[in-house]
């Protein structure tokens, strides 16, 4: 098993996409050592995300634009009628085992839409965990830059992007491999 998926990981080049992952995932941690003022980091991530999102935005209305009137499926979502039929029945599926569950249904209410108002407190909720999880991930990352620096490393911030980019552009590869 080891030996074939050495096989696939020789065999795959590193798309654009992995290698500017990489490099944006390496630069966002090593701008600690290259930029001092908390300020002027914030700021430049800040133009960057917002530099990303429009990419991304431009990039979906161009895909959505190429697609045909009439055509089955968005090539933006890649969505087909066959992959719709069957997020459906998941979720009937779902209503179905949480009606049966010990909770009385309550889950099968929420995922109707019955109780618009619980779904999107579920929503909040989620998406405010997703975020004090990033912060707390984050300030520990850059904690760890500043205690090696503490310690005597040379540009300690660049050493953890290095990797965290290496990581980030592996994973995108190792996508595409398990895509194939």
């Amino acid at each position: 098993m080891a030996q074939s998926t050495e096989r696939a990981l020789s065999l795959h080049k590193p798309s654009a996409a992995d290698i500017a992952m990489g490099l944006g995932v390496a630069a966002w941690y090593a701008l600690p050592d290259v930029v001092r003022t908390r300020r002027v980091r914030a700021l430049i991530k800040v133009v960057g995300i917002a530099g990303i999102g429009a990419l991304g935005i431009r990039n979906a209305a161009a895909e959505q634009r190429v697609s045909k009137v009439g055509e089955p499926h968005s090539s933006a979502l890649d969505l087909t009628p066959e992959s719709a039929a069957a997020t459906a029945r998941a979720f009937a599926d779902a209503r179905a085992a949480a009606t049966e569950s010990h909770d009385d249904g309550r889950l099968a209410r929420l995922l109707d839409g019955s109780r618009p108002g619980a779904a999107g407190v579920l929503a909040v909720v989620a998406l405010t965990g997703s975020v004090a999880c990033t912060v707390l991930v984050e300030r520990g990352i850059f904690r760890l830059g500043e205690r090696l620096r503490g310690a005597g490393y040379k540009a300690p911030h660049v050493m953890i992007g290095v990797a965290l980019g290496a990581v980030a552009a592996v994973t995108g590869m190792g996508r595409a491999i398990k895509e194939r």
